[in-house]
């Protein structure tokens, strides 16, 4: 009897537990964020000890609760400090729930230091989740090691290493370039643009222009936002190295081409986007000989951009009004 009695208490243990998740996530769903933290911890002190796998696979999943919530509520260090006990505790664990909770408490851990200034361990973890997570087809681990390659480019260029995260670029773009799955879609989209911006870095014109078409043709016509900027972004970038090898005509037409493309669409970073891009095409059309041109774009900027209160575009607006001075006299 003792032992029917302990496996009965053993399966309401896990009821408690499953139903205390499943709780914190309903609160996190609803912005009750501080309430969610509370929850998850108190599954992980009234269970956390327990070794019956079901209790061990829902104290992870509290605790990745409370890694992603520490950090919504500025709380970072103590997140650290959490996705760090979900690894030790959980990193050999082969159960596919767990897996999935132990990549996306690393992809934490990685944003978490790379936050606190603590690039280089933030891109140690994000290699550790591509090395043992890569080759999983799982689409929620495909979707966790996508993030770690993303953060991991952007941590590499941080600390100058253009070249690395050159090529950990192109191989998120190999990997996930063709994936039908919205995300991972976004994810590789977002990594070749970001390669245009290191290959232009790095003095490698030639190749920046040639993978900022590759964006093009592929995500061109794509509605997500985050790849309209990424497209946008690279236009915009193609552009000026167009111009930089001396291709002032299809730099002018790569141009147009976001104008035409971006120009009615209010999200700040693509007006942003369009107006550089429109500036760069005064440039253009100057070097060409074409001065009435360039005149008549820069008072587009004026136009289109004078009211706005963004700095950047406010500077972009002064130049925009010190070229129709010059080009009055």
């Amino acid at each position: 009897m003792t032992g029917h009695g302990g496996f009965l208490r053993g399966r309401v243990r896990a009821k408690i537990a499953r139903a205390s998740v499943n709780r914190a996530a309903h609160l996190s769903e609803q912005g009750r964020l501080g309430e969610a933290v509370e929850v998850a911890e108190r599954v992980v002190a009234d269970f956390g000890s327990d070794p019956q796998p079901e209790l061990r696979e829902q104290v992870a999943l509290a605790l990745a609760v409370q890694a992603v919530h520490l950090v919504d509520l500025g709380r970072v260090e103590e997140a650290v400090g959490v996705a760090e006990r979900v690894v030790a505790a959980y990193g050999s664990d082969p159960r596919p729930a767990l897996r999935e909770a132990l990549a996306k408490a690393l992809v934490l851990q990685a944003i978490q230091l790379a936050d606190l200034g603590r690039v280089e361990e933030a891109v140690g973890v994000a290699e550790r989740v591509v090395a043992a997570y890569g080759s999983d087809p799982r689409p929620a681990l495909r979707e966790a090691v996508a993030k770690a390659m993303r953060n991991q480019i952007i941590d590499l260029a941080r600390l100058g290493r253009l070249e690395d995260a050159d090529a950990v670029a192109a191989t998120m773009v190999a990997d996930y370039g063709g994936d039908p799955q919205p995300e991972l879609r976004e994810q590789a989209g977002t990594a070749m643009a970001m390669r245009v911006g290191h290959l232009a870095n790095l003095g490698r014109s030639e190749q920046a222009v040639e993978v900022a078409e590759r964006v093009v043709a592929d995500y061109g016509s794509d509605p997500l936002p985050a790849l309209r900027d990424a497209v946008a972004t690279a236009m915009v970038i193609q552009a000026y190295h167009l111009a930089k090898l001396g291709r002032l005509e299809q730099a002018v037409e790569v141009a147009d081409r976001v104008v035409a493309d971006y120009g009615s669409d209010p999200e700040p970073a693509l007006r942003e986007h369009v107006a550089t891009a429109m500036l760069n095409q005064i440039g253009h059309l100057d070097r060409l000989g074409r001065p009435r041109q360039a005149v008549a774009v820069a008072e587009r900027v004026v136009a289109v951009y004078s009211a706005d209160t963004d700095p950047e575009i406010r500077r972009l607006v002064d130049v925009a009004n010190k070229v129709i001075a010059h080009g009055s006299r």
